[in-house]
């Protein structure tokens, strides 16, 4: 583990190298790696390839933005969170967060395995043979298993978040989406990109849950076997008309409880035009028979239908891959959607203090150094907030009263009285 990098006895601020990489954009990380080439970009990051110095292992950097919305950095933040939770060879792993160096930070850098390309470029060279495709079909099974069996539902699964090395490894990352079966009654409908979007989610259910996932896997393997997505559609409605047009239309308690009314009286009249078998079979007539059984048991229009991941694992098209299949021993922590549920709550600040309250988890000599620190602090405003105190008690505190003037006049007659009666005999002879 990458974490045992950073466990230090004592803190000891890092040294910061700025590379320069397309465009011109700096890409900022400690000394503790070294950067090769950049991989990649989008719109929320850039991804280089680079080597950690002590160790030689390759990596991948990711530099992530924060565009200072609080939509975009709790899935920043959630992606964080579930590759800190999972250990599994088929799902990514997440080595380092780079130190950030203050609070007030707009990117961070995340370590992770080093992948040689994602599924959809191995897909597109029209290189993948059957076998191939049955084992990478099983370690999708395998890692989405393990996910499942967490309680969680990832949400965006498609070819580009499935990475791939030269020896046809395969893991399963951005999890920026990932969310708990425990919250399914309020889920948000956007999620997926279109193409591997579900049937409930495309006619806007407002609950799902696990079964999304393994639609997209289905619509993964079709796009194995056809070299190209199995449907594109250009919007929610010629979506489901590809849909339909492929699987066939509907019986109306197939469709019960799905999406909303209009939605499911449009997929019930579909069978005037489409019928009810649509062209599926004649698709994928050229395939592995085995293969195309898996994928129809995946793209069951209804959902309650559809094979969950424990009965598609032990299908026949990928049982020459069998193996154990681990599986998380531990529901996800019920804490990540309890906090970021409810976006209108929560405010870039406070999102922004999360994402560096996680990047301590991989820098604990920063962590104690911080802890302490603010131990000190407490107690040095304890004692200012205890002398404060005691001033103020001391000023409440009544002045002491002057003597009187009748103790006075007896105090002074006394003593006059001692200066003129002179020395006492005590009877001795001696004087005092």
């Amino acid at each position: 583990s990458f974490v045992t990098w950073n466990i230090a006895m004592t803190y000891e601020p890092p040294c910061y190298v700025s590379y320069t990489i397309k465009g011109g954009r700096p890409f900022v990380i400690t000394n503790d790696y070294t950067i090769d080439c950049q991989l990649g970009s989008g719109g929320s990051g850039v991804v280089c390839s680079g080597t950690h110095k002590m160790t030689e292992e390759r990596v991948a950097i990711k530099q992530l933005f924060l565009d200072g919305r609080v939509i975009s950095s709790v899935r920043l933040l959630r992606e964080i969170k579930a590759l800190k939770f999972f250990d599994h060879e088929n799902i990514v792993s997440l080595y380092d967060m780079i130190q950030i160096p203050n609070k007030n930070f707009h990117e961070i850098y995340l370590v992770m395995d080093y992948m040689d390309c994602d599924l959809g470029a191995i897909i597109s060279t029209r290189t993948l043979t059957i076998m191939h495709i049955k084992s990478l079909m099983y370690q999708l099974l395998r890692g989405v298993k393990c996910i499942h069996s967490a309680g969680m539902i990832h949400r965006d699964i498609k070819p580009k978040n499935l990475l791939v090395t030269k020896d046809c490894d395969l893991k399963i990352c951005d999890f920026g989406l990932a969310r708990e079966m425990s919250d399914v009654g309020c889920m948000t409908v956007y999620v997926e990109t279109r193409w591997y979007r579900a049937p409930e989610i495309v006619m806007q259910s407002q609950t799902y849950g696990q079964e999304i996932d393994m639609w997209s896997v289905g619509c993964t393997l079709a796009e194995m076997f056809l070299c190209e997505p199995l449907w594109k559609g250009k919007d929610a409605k010629h979506q489901i008309d590809l849909i339909l047009q492929t699987l066939g239309a509907p019986m109306p308690e197939e469709v019960e409880g799905i999406g909303n009314p209009d939605a499911q009286k449009y997929c019930i009249a579909a069978a005037q035009k489409w019928g009810h078998q649509g062209i599926f079979h004649q698709m994928f007539s050229r395939f592995d028979p085995e293969g195309v059984d898996l994928l129809r048991s995946l793209l069951m229009f209804n959902p309650r239908a559809r094979a969950d991941v424990g009965t598609a694992i032990e299908h026949a098209f990928v049982r020459p891959f069998r193996d154990e299949e681990p599986v998380s021993a531990l529901q996800f922590d019920a804490e990540l959607d309890k906090d970021l549920n409810d976006v209108n709550n929560l405010d870039f600040g406070k999102v922004r203090q999360m994402l560096y309250d996680e990047m301590l988890f991989f820098h604990p000599a920063l962590k104690a150094q911080l802890q302490a620190e603010e131990k000190k602090a407490e107690e040095e405003k304890k004692k200012v907030d205890a002398d404060k105190a005691e001033v103020v008690e001391e000023a409440s505190q009544p002045a002491p009263s002057p003597p009187s003037d009748t103790a006075s006049g007896v105090a002074l007659r006394s003593a006059k009285e001692a200066t003129t009666l002179g020395p006492v005999n005590d009877g001795n002879g001696v004087s005092e």
